[in-house]
């Protein structure tokens, strides 16, 4: 009897020249996200946020595959902006934030579970006392 070829490629992979298209330099996404996030927080600038906000989506659809997700882990990608976006003032980067981390924990949960600083548990504590009911379902995912 002949077993059918087992899919390789998950679901989710589309190949490295789609990654590479998404997010060609993790480095300069995690700097510009840094950078934008400062803007938007200290001048409450919509633009920043905006540019937050698509960042951090290019960076989901880039760690969408394992491979990405680890460089993102190696790059300090969690200590770096998790906890950036989290004190955010705007719902929808701490909304986005909250999706993207039970994103990674789905990709690599023990390896995201050991890099995770505890400063994120916190956060996420407090959006639990403080933050509004869909946060609050957000933070329960993660």
């Amino acid at each position: 009897m002949h077993k059918p070829c087992s899919k390789i490629d998950s679901e989710d992979d589309f190949g490295e020249d789609y990654y590479n298209m998404v997010l060609p330099d993790m480095e300069e996404a995690l700097l510009n996200l840094e950078n934008f996030m400062t803007t938007a927080e200290t001048n409450n600038n919509e633009q920043a946020y905006e540019a937050v906000l698509e960042i951090i989506h290019s960076i989901v659809e880039y760690t969408r595959n394992s491979n990405n997700a680890y460089k993102f882990i190696k790059a300090k990608g969690i200590d770096r902006v998790i906890p950036l976006c989290l004190k955010s003032h705007n719902d929808q980067v701490k909304s986005r934030t909250l999706i993207f981390m039970k994103s990674l924990f789905d990709i690599a949960p023990t390896t995201v579970s050991a890099s995770m600083p505890i400063v994120i548990v916190d956060l996420i504590l407090d959006i639990f006392e403080n933050g509004n009911l869909a946060l609050k379902a957000h933070a329960v995912d993660v």
